[in-house]
């Protein structure tokens, strides 16, 4: 693999230290997908990749991957082009949900949530509280109207449950537990 080009961008040091992080990216769609891709593309040496879903027609026109990978599961159809960007890159396609998988967080240095949910987000907010990850979470708001992406260290200022209730004013949050916050 030649990295060139991405030693001039970054330096030689920053591609040394990224070959060695290891980032879990959850959720494979539109997001997720192409997130995952762009920083294999940037020398990220190793991935945790979970989804659920399988890739279907309405994803095609949003997604990293395309017609040939249809019906297969998104994790496996990114894990693919992951490996043929970096075929040095260590990767572990988990075809399931981080509730099921939260073991296989104990030990990245980075978190990508990636997924549509409130209740998802707020439980992968629980589980990097509780094994001191940062995280990275990123949403679009309904209709495309706009979005966010906020990068939350534990115990550095709020978590994200906290961070969502205040960001939209007047809004109820439910948390990982079923009970209703309010602002």
């Amino acid at each position: 693999m030649n990295w060139d080009r991405v030693v001039r961008v970054l330096g030689a040091e920053t591609l040394a230290y990224l070959k060695h992080r290891k980032v879990a990216v959850i959720g494979m769609g539109s997001g997720g997908g192409f997130v995952a891709l762009g920083l294999a593309m940037s020398g990220v040496g190793n991935f945790v990749l979970m989804d659920d879903d399988l890739l279907e027609v309405p994803n095609l026109v949003r997604h990293v991957a395309d017609r040939r990978d249809l019906g297969r599961p998104k994790v496996q159809a990114v894990a693919d082009l992951i490996r043929h960007r970096n075929p040095e890159a260590d990767i572990t396609a988990i075809e399931g949900r981080v509730e099921s998988h939260a073991d296989w967080l104990e030990d990245v240095d980075l978190v990508i949530c990636a997924v549509d949910g409130e209740g998802t987000k707020f439980q992968i907010n629980e589980l990097c509280l509780t094994r001191q990850l940062p995280a990275i979470y990123a949403g679009v708001y309904e209709r495309g109207e706009g979005g966010d992406v906020v990068m939350i260290y534990p115990n550095v200022g709020p978590c994200y449950a906290c961070w969502a209730a205040n960001l939209r004013d007047g809004a109820q949050s439910t948390a990982p537990d079923g009970s209703v916050e309010l602002d």
